[in-house]
């Protein structure tokens, strides 16, 4: 079973419009309203696939009690904790003209204590019977709320293995005293694995290759000639990024790649 927590769960709605122009009212020939949130776009493709899942996370209002009805209406079993407000909207305008899409994130209601301590104590009693634990999203600014780490924690000590995709400071923060690899996303749509390896008589935490990664920077390498490649191509953190876009070629430790022929042939 996969226990998979939503950080920021929202409704996500798409409008489609012939043509956007600021300014204007404009009446959608066509509009879908989804739960939305990206951990429980797992539960739901997990589900859908035949697989065993069970979400979680924040819920809040009415907004939220159409996402409890719409997951349990495609046969998603889950167990939220429930906080004050309403959750959260997420609004894409799609142009037909340009075939662009616009959007529209609400930055969610930060979660308070009790909501919070709720939700620990659902992926607590969950994650012992579980696979993997994923962990999906952004998660809302809130005082005094410890975020994903504790829930990793939770994992770690029940033997659990730990999905994180997330960006920014909640995927810096996540990373603050783990070890393994992390997997990443650049949008929704240009797959990133992201790993790190680190020199074992040269010990670094793994936030410390992630932060660097955020920051577009290699971990510890040097170019003191300035010739545009590393001066030692073992530095002490290795950062592997391996691009799912391009699946025709590989890269290599080194700021060049090698193009490589597809081999596949017919029989």
């Amino acid at each position: 079973m996969i226990v998979c927590v939503s950080g920021n769960p929202s409704v996500d709605k798409l409008f489609e419009v012939e043509e956007l122009i600021p300014g204007e009212i404009h009446r959608p020939r066509f509009f879908m309203a989804l739960p939305g949130g990206k951990g429980l776009h797992v539960a739901q493709v997990t589900t859908a696939l035949g697989g065993e899942a069970v979400a979680t996370g924040i819920l809040a209002g009415h907004a939220g009690r159409w996402v409890a009805d719409a997951l349990a209406a495609e046969g998603v079993r889950a167990a939220f904790a429930w906080g004050s407000g309403e959750t959260r909207s997420s609004l894409s305008v799609a142009d037909r003209s340009t075939g662009q899409l616009t959007d529209f994130y609400e930055d969610g209601v930060p979660a308070g204590a009790e909501e919070w301590s709720t939700l620990v104590e659902i992926v607590d009693g969950l994650v012992e019977g579980a696979s993997w634990l994923a962990l999906a999203g952004s998660m809302p600014a809130a005082a005094g709320i410890e975020g994903y780490p504790r829930l990793m924690a939770a994992a770690r000590r029940a033997g659990v293995p730990t999905a994180l995709d997330s960006r920014g400071p909640t995927l810096t923060g996540a990373l603050v005293g783990q070890a393994g690899s992390c997997f990443t996303t650049a949008d929704g749509n240009y797959p990133i694995t992201l790993g790190s390896t680190a020199d074992k008589d040269r010990p670094c935490a793994l936030q410390d290759a992630i932060g660097t990664f955020n920051d577009a920077t290699f971990p510890t390498y040097e170019d003191k000639n300035g010739d545009g490649f590393p001066d030692d191509p073992d530095p002490a953190i290795k950062l592997i990024v391996e691009d799912g876009g391009h699946p025709t070629y590989s890269t290599t430790f080194l700021t060049n790649y090698q193009p490589l022929q597809p081999n596949a042939s017919r029989k």
